[in-house]
């Protein structure tokens, strides 16, 4: 029987937006928030049931979201975006300044994602998504202007970008990019052909809070619950929703892409089958406040780390799976 179990619980001295695990390695990069407007890099280290720091920074911006999905494993780069729209790439082992810095959106910085790094094959991307409205693709290697732009048609008919994801169909010859609204709205382009091309859009209801493609399907979460999207349609179908609560984050897992952990604002995990969705598989309760940010680690199956806003980063484990 699956569950979940909580290893570690480290308090920080910051809102954890975002936590991702450094690639093939036990340690774990914090991004977040001050409580006087500036932002967080930290790198953690697990030492059995300890979360030990290694090295951080302060940056003078709230740090909203990165990404380690377009670093070569041996340079360990995580890509991040902040408040000021300000795309910047770090090397972990030395904070003091980040060694690629852009400006690339008018707001916030939301969301971003990368491909082409150590997981992957072929050019090394990163997507952006921000308040401005605009879907924006990086080549990592000159960030002097984005390759790929998708922009609203004027100012005022500009929605919130909450969520991005790069992904691919089962041929792998594409390189799909999805964007998530704040109205609802889901947009899919593939970038794979000289001429970007704009496959469907739909509308699911509710702000889009997270999305992860997987072959044949994408997963997004909302401000009201789960959807399962069909990828070669756009077709959406709603999980049932044991909460009516936000559900801030969705990754699948990385050794059996069936399964897909979501986070809640109620404070719970749940795991859930893609294909046997009357309820979820599990879930756990982890904190009175909402989990904002969950990563799987993809080398230690079952190993998970989650920030939530009560200033916590809990380290655990998926057993029975």
């Amino acid at each position: 029987m699956a569950e979940f179990t909580t290893l570690i619980n480290k308090p920080l001295g910051f809102t954890p937006y975002d936590v991702k695990w450094v690639l093939h390695s036990a340690r774990l990069c914090v991004i977040g928030a001050t409580g006087h407007s500036t932002g967080r890099i930290g790198v953690y280290r697990m030492e059995e049931k300890h979360l030990t720091l290694v090295n951080e920074t302060e940056t003078s911006t709230v740090v909203r979201c990165g990404t380690f999905e377009a670093a070569e494993a041996h340079m360990r780069h995580v890509a991040t975006g902040d408040f000021e729209g300000r795309l910047q790439i770090w090397d972990i082992e030395h904070l003091e300044l980040p060694f690629a810095s852009v400006k690339a959106h008018r707001s916030i910085i939301n969301c971003i994602d990368g491909i082409g790094g150590a997981q992957d094959k072929g050019a090394r991307e990163l997507v952006t998504g921000s308040r401005d409205g605009c879907v924006k693709v990086w080549d990592q290697r000159q960030l002097e202007k984005p390759i790929f732009t998708a922009r609203p048609k004027d100012d005022a008919s500009a929605s919130d970008i909450w969520a991005v994801a790069f992904g691919k169909r089962d041929n792998r010859t594409s390189r799909l990019v999805a964007a998530g609204f704040e109205n609802g709205d889901i947009k899919l382009f593939d970038l794979a052909s000289s001429t970007s091309q704009y496959l469907w859009h739909t509308n699911i209801g509710a702000g889009v809070c997270s999305i992860d493609i997987h072959t044949d399907r994408l997963i997004a979460t909302t401000l009201h619950g789960v959807c399962i999207i069909d990828l070669l349609t756009g077709q959406s179908t709603k999980l049932p929703s044991p909460s009516e609560t936000t559900m801030w984050a969705v990754r699948h897992f990385p050794q059996q892409s069936n399964l897909f952990a979501v986070a809640g604002g109620d404070g719970q995990l749940r795991l859930w089958d893609a294909q046997h969705t009357e309820k979820p598989v599990a879930s756990q309760s982890l904190s009175k406040h909402p989990i904002i940010a969950f990563d799987w680690n993809r080398d230690k199956k079952g190993l998970y780390a989650c920030g939530s806003f009560d200033q916590t980063i809990k380290i655990g484990f998926m057993q029975g799976i």
